[in-house]
């Protein structure tokens, strides 16, 4: 068995977090789906083999999803494809 390292970007100080730089200010896919009852936003994205250091492909999903009027459940999906 090979061990393969891969030097991600630093993005806080000498580590990285939170996935890395940028996915944030990208341009994601979104639906608005409005049943009867709970209302939900769903956001896409597809980040591409080698973005922000990581290998392979990724999926992202995250979903708001209204629960009666003053609530709010967020889901957060991630699917690697290789």
């Amino acid at each position: 068995m090979e061990i393969i390292f891969f030097q991600l970007p630093k993005n806080d100080g000498e580590n990285h977090i939170h996935g890395g730089i940028g996915t944030d200010m990208k341009v994601w896919n979104f639906k608005l789906k409005i049943p009867i009852k709970n209302l939900k936003l769903i956001f896409s994205f597809f980040d591409s083999d080698g973005d922000n250091g990581y290998p392979g492909n990724m999926k992202l999903h995250v979903t708001y999803k209204q629960i009666m009027k003053i609530m709010c459940h967020i889901s957060l999906k991630r699917l690697v494809i290789n």
